[in-house]
């Protein structure tokens, strides 16, 4: 069925309704959807049973570690790395690396990073293109492996449990939606003392 002009008219829609309804391939294909979820319901399942989960080679690596909801999967695959070498190393069952630990530390290295750039960049107007981006996102999850290094260069690497995961590692979205906004708070409290002539020594106080 084609639209009669290059709007959508109830009397369109109202047609496709009633095709659909009249398809019954379309109705069970769209109650699967509806009940599984569409990925679950378009699963080839013979082309699943071609693809069996048969390895020559199994490695001991311990217990499967959960990233929650959260976009630490930098920090938990770099780490990862480095389990399984201690794991066989030192002949362990299971060990996991705190990757809150350093997820505290990537937090507080960016709010510096997002601060120092504010403090240097007041010549910049609010609406440019640059202060805008900064301020956007001050704080996010994602990383990469310069960014890892340099973590653990500086702050080392501790057990999980010693540095166990919080709600707030778990589920970083609400987090860090608050640490932006306090950080942009600070930023505009930097940017105003400097504008109005406050030395950098009292600012950086």
């Amino acid at each position: 069925m084609k639209p009669v002009t290059g709007s959508l008219t109830t009397e369109y829609l109202s047609g496709c309704s009633e095709a659909f309804a009249q398809d019954r391939a379309a109705r069970v294909s769209a109650n699967a959807a509806i009940l599984l979820g569409i990925p679950d319901a378009a699963t080839d399942h013979q082309a699943l049973q071609k693809l069996p989960f048969t390895f020559s080679l199994d490695l001991k690596q311990g217990s499967v570690t959960n990233q929650n909801s959260s976009g630490r999967c930098w920090l938990f695959s770099a780490l990862n790395l480095l389990r399984f070498e201690m794991i066989h190393r030192f002949n362990l069952e299971d060990f996991e690396l705190s990757q809150n630990y350093l997820f505290f530390y990537d937090k507080l290295e960016r709010s510096n990073y997002f601060l120092e750039n504010i403090m240097k960049l007041t010549d910049e107007p609010l609406d440019g293109r640059l202060m805008q981006f900064l301020l956007y996102m001050p704080i996010g999850d994602g990383g990469q492996w310069d960014m890892f290094a340099n973590l653990i260069r500086k702050y080392g690497v501790v057990p999980k449990s010693v540095y166990p995961d919080t709600a707030n590692s778990k589920k970083s979205w609400g987090f860090n939606q608050y640490l932006s906004s306090l950080l942009r708070e600070d930023a505009k409290e930097l940017r105003e003392a400097i504008l109005a002539g406050t030395s950098m020594e009292v600012v950086r106080s």
